[in-house]
């Protein structure tokens, strides 16, 4: 990677989580090894009071380096114990997640085996589909634009970059003035860059890419915020976008006068990206900074993150796209729990004795399997537990060792720091019980949030492969209430699909709009003939 000031040229071999662009030169790591190596050259002797005033500027030179080494082995210290205490909060999250969410689904995986398969067919069968009422959009301007937006959102992946941007299909690599990946929990991958044609500024947030924001997904516990509730871990995720690099953004937006700030994500991204435009337009502190900057959120396949009532209310600066029957912007822990009772009211045994047809070859393999399946689920809850308890001490262990090290302090948001000997020494299952307690969690269903803007079939009875598809504007009043099983509802997430799915309501609308000119066109030459003969 080439860098000019903040401007960076990227490769492919740049996404391999080496960490943000610039961190084998400036990472903590990298600063105490710098410091370890300093020797000072060795001064000449000189008469009198200068070798004297010569002894003790070398003293004091050598002490100063041993202290800044000895604060950059500390602040290494404290790195290490705040990603000590954030791995334990996830854990304690997902646990909490496990018992008060997920229960039933794991101690019954015939449910989950079975009962999907059916509970999936029977969707399949109906037309199953979770349709949002609307107005139909027929602006060719807008699905253009959305199309772009779709490619910027996929630009951020590794294996897109190379394509969309090096290209210089959607972004000139010369634009982006920042780049960021990912190597901690919480934090996910981003770049900023310039549009000088829209004259904006561009945050764009990657989606999930590796274990990293596989844990802030799965952390989806409702947290009551102001207004309403989020979702725990992209809420924490924007939190840390904030307090790491909006005065990056704010300076890069002072640089460009008159630009606005245009937000854009796809998956996670969409919705950490949701909830920073939240905080950007409702907090003080940030709305005086930005003066009359607007601040725009395109969230592309948007994870649901925001309680019903805030959902609604971000609708003027946030805009969500959610493509055909696409998972994850219906999925939350409340949906899961209607899809769990969904699956407790199937027959999933009669049904499948129906298929069986009785034959006794296929229920002693059934009986064979369902033994196999409680072995299997007992290994598994042994093996959970046993894992659970050694994570739990392992993390334990390292946030004391860290804690011991940085003298019982740390960092949170801009270097705040706070005693925490205390907390780190709790176990797991007491730190969920006292933020439950607390209030922390809350039990509400997320939605996507904002102006949503549905990729709707146009005729459902169609096989998926051979469906057109309509733009409808839900106006940010009408929410996703189940999870549909289709056969694409895990494909239809992927960006292609959005874009495939656009380039179709694209052609549609281009359809009618010259089917309409025709039959203009046929109407005025049928009036030509009757003015001739008047």
């Amino acid at each position: 990677m080439d860098a000019v000031g903040d401007t960076y040229a990227i490769s492919e071999s740049d996404f391999q989580d080496a960490g943000p662009p610039d961190s084998s030169k400036h990472s903590v790591a990298a600063i105490v090894d710098m410091m370890k190596k300093i020797k000072l050259p060795k001064l000449p002797k000189l008469p009198g009071r200068a070798t004297a005033a010569a002894a003790e500027a070398s003293e004091a030179a050598e002490a100063a380096a041993a202290a800044a080494a000895a604060a950059a082995t500390t602040a290494e210290a404290v790195v290490e114990a705040t990603a000590a205490a954030t791995l334990q909060e996830v854990a304690g999250i997902m646990t909490h997640m496990a018992r008060e969410h997920l229960g039933s689904l794991v101690t019954h995986p015939g449910h989950v085996i079975v009962g999907m398969y059916y509970l999936a067919r029977r969707h399949q069968m109906i037309r199953l589909a979770d349709n949002i009422d609307g107005t139909h959009v027929a602006d060719r301007q807008l699905v253009e634009q959305l199309i772009r937006y779709v490619d910027i959102s996929d630009s951020i992946y590794p294996d897109r970059y190379p394509v969309l941007v090096q290209q210089e299909q959607v972004v000139q690599e010369s634009d982006i003035l920042f780049f960021y990946t990912q190597v901690h929990k919480l934090q996910p991958g981003f770049y900023i860059a310039v549009n000088h044609e829209a004259k904006t500024l561009m945050w764009v947030i990657r989606g999930t890419h590796d274990i990293h924001d596989l844990l802030t997904d799965l952390c989806g516990v409702a947290t009551p915020i102001p207004g309403g509730a989020a979702h725990w871990g992209m809420w924490r995720a924007a939190g840390w976008l904030l307090d790491n690099h909006w005065d990056r953004v704010l300076g890069y937006l002072q640089q460009h006068p008159g630009y606005n700030l245009e937000i854009i994500g796809h998956s996670m991204g969409a919705g950490v990206g949701s909830l920073l435009a939240l905080r950007l337009n409702t907090e003080e502190a940030f709305t005086q900074q930005l003066g009359d900057t607007k601040v725009t959120c395109i969230a592309i396949a948007t994870a649901a993150c925001l309680s019903s009532e805030l959902a609604s209310a971000v609708s003027p600066y946030v805009t969500t796209v959610v493509m055909r029957y696409d998972l994850v912007p219906r999925f939350s822990t409340g949906q899961v729990e209607a899809l769990q009772r969904e699956l407790l009211a199937i027959d999933y045994k009669g049904l499948l004795h129906e298929d069986l047809l009785e034959h006794e070859v296929y229920r002693s393999a059934l009986e064979g399997t369902a033994a196999v399946v409680e072995k299997l689920r007992q290994l598994a809850i042994t093996q959970a537990a046993a894992a659970t308890a050694a994570t739990a001490a392992a993390t334990a262990a390292t946030a004391a060792r860290a804690m011991q090290a940085s003298g019982g302090q740390r960092c949170w948001g801009r270097g705040q720091c706070s005693a925490a000997a205390s907390k780190g020494a709790r176990g797991e299952a007491a730190e969920v019980a006292a933020a439950a307690a607390a209030g922390q969690f809350v039990d509400v269903v997320l939605y996507a949030p904002g102006r949503l803007l549905y990729v709707r079939p146009v005729d459902e009875s169609v096989e998926e492969e051979q469906q057109h598809f309509e733009l409808v504007d839900g106006k940010g009043d009408q929410r996703f209430k189940r999870i549909v099983l289709r056969t694409s509802c895990m494909t239809d997430h992927f960006p292609a699909a959005y874009k495939a799915g656009l380039t179709d309501v694209l052609q549609q609308i281009t359809k009618r709009q010259q089917q309409r000119q025709q039959q203009e066109e046929q109407q005025q030459q049928q009036k030509e003939p009757k003015k001739q003969l008047a």
